[in-house]
């Protein structure tokens, strides 16, 4: 009998060469007992039946809380207060800064129309005399 290198062709050719069934082959033989592979089988069935049914729990009784918690999760707001940075040369030195302040501004056609009571309360929170506010809304 001439032997066949291992490349030359499947197993199912090297077993009918042999004169043995496919089936029968002893390289398909199984040298575990049949009570492990179906334990195996059945513990694998079972876990995939428990994901399957804590995938179904989560989506029917879970998913509003679920979905607020993603959403807590991605969508926050925060405020950030804007601050300039410092101009300085190609030395490091310092040429300009910001510093806060607090402003006020207004528009001449709505102060014209203003009624006095918010000009006297505006004036008390400027801690100025409402002519003092008067004047200095009318210079400009």
């Amino acid at each position: 009998m001439t032997r066949m290198p291992p490349h030359s062709g499947s197993n199912a050719r090297i077993a009918a060469a042999k004169g043995v069934p496919f089936s029968a082959s002893p390289v398909l033989a199984v040298k575990l007992p049949a009570w492990r592979s179906r334990l195996v089988l059945f513990l694998m069935f079972a876990a995939f039946l428990l994901l399957a049914g804590w995938a179904l729990r989560l989506q029917l009784f879970s998913a509003d809380f679920l979905q607020k918690q993603g959403e807590s999760r991605y969508a926050r707001t925060l405020e950030l207060p804007a601050t300039r940075g410092k101009i300085t040369d190609r030395n490091g030195q310092v040429l300009a800064s910001s510093i806060p302040v607090k402003a006020i501004w207004a528009i001449p056609d709505d102060v014209q129309s203003a009624p006095k009571e918010k000009l006297r309360a505006l004036a008390k929170l400027l801690d100025m005399s409402e002519r003092e506010l008067r004047d200095k809304l009318d210079s400009d």
